[in-house]
This record gives C-alpha cells, structure tokens and sequence, in this order.
C-alpha cells in the first residue's frame, strides 16, 4: 500500500506538475520536488506508526518527483544535438544511484539505525537540491498567451491519445510493473534461499 499508493497519487500529479513547469518553469519544478523529497524523507524518521510512513508516502507522491522533473529541465536546457547523451547521463545517474541507494542505506541503517539513516537521506537530497539552486542555470521564458482562434498544434487530446504515445506508456507501464513486482518480497525470497 506505501508503495502503490505513493506511486498512483504521483501519477496523479505528474500531469498537473507538468502544466506547473510549462508556465512557470522546469527548474522550479526540480526544486520543489527535491526540497519536498528532503523534507518528507526526513519526517519519516520521526514515525512512531506505520500510517505515519503511509501518509509521508502519499505526501511525497503528489509533491516530488524528482526524475521526471530533472529529465524535463535537461530536456529544455540542452542543445539539440547533445539532448541524447545528457538524457542518457541522467539514466546513468539515475539507476547508478538506485544501484547504491539499497546497499549505503543497508550499512547505515546497521551502523547508525534507522531513523538516521532517514535523517541522513533527506540530507543527501537537501544538497542535491542545494546544487541545483546554486549551479543550474535555465533561461526559462513564460509562454505568450494564445490568442482566440489561434492553432497551437496538435491539442492535448491528440498528443494523448496517439499511437506512439498509447505503445509508449504501455512500455512504460510494464517495464516499471515487472520491475517493482519483486521489489516487495526480494528481501522474502532472499531470506528463503539463505
């Protein structure tokens, strides 16, 4: 239910940050999520009953995400024919980090207990946002407005609903889902073979 949950109220909000980031800009939106990631990350070592993790889960879900905000700003801020290699960088980073992540927090959590390896987490993505405030330039100009009458391309529902953009999520959908399927009982299952 904490993972789920976290994860259906971001996808309900992704749509809605995404509009946030069109008007008012792609860093800011990397800002936000990173500092309410500190935050809400940090709260959960105060916990004293799992609906508290369940709630700063769900907290978490509508007011981060950080990965889609980060790819959106690299998308807008680099040149053209860079664009591939930087997004590919970002995955590097991306899945590096969620390479390392399970193993540091497992020797911090056995050195220094939960709680602060929680503490020390939120931490870690407090600076990350703090290198972002400090270092990451965008030039982020607010759109005009549309005119009555006048075409701005394909409308969202088109966008939405067309083929490419179907099999993509569907892709998407799947890849994540068989990825987490196992995410919850890997720990079981390990324990099993051991």
């Amino acid at each position: 239910v904490s993972n789920a949950g976290g994860a259906i109220v971001m996808a309900i909000s992704a749509p809605i940050w995404g509009i946030v980031a069109d008007r008012r800009g792609r860093k800011l939106m990397v800002l936000r999520a990173m500092f309410m990631a500190s935050f809400t990350v940090s709260l959960m070592s105060l916990a004293t009953n799992p609906w508290h993790l369940l709630g700063l889960r769900f907290i978490e879900g509508g007011f981060t995400g950080t990965v889609g905000a980060s790819t959106t700003l690299i998308a807008s801020t680099t040149p053209r024919q860079n664009r591939g290699f930087a997004l590919g960088m970002m995955q590097t980073a991306v899945f590096s980090g969620s390479s390392a992540g399970p193993l540091i927090g497992g020797v911090l959590a056995d050195q220094i207990g939960y709680r602060p390896t929680f503490v020390v987490a939120g931490l870690l993505i407090f600076a990350s946002a703090v290198i972002v405030l400090t270092q990451v330039r965008e030039n982020f100009e607010r759109p005009a407005p549309m005119k009555p009458g006048e075409d701005n391309g394909p409308s969202t529902r088109a966008l939405l609903f067309g083929s490419a953009m179907l099999a993509m999520v569907g892709v998407m959908f799947a890849l994540r889902a068989g990825n987490s399927a196992i995410q919850p009982i890997m720990p079981l299952y390990v324990e099993e073979l051991a």
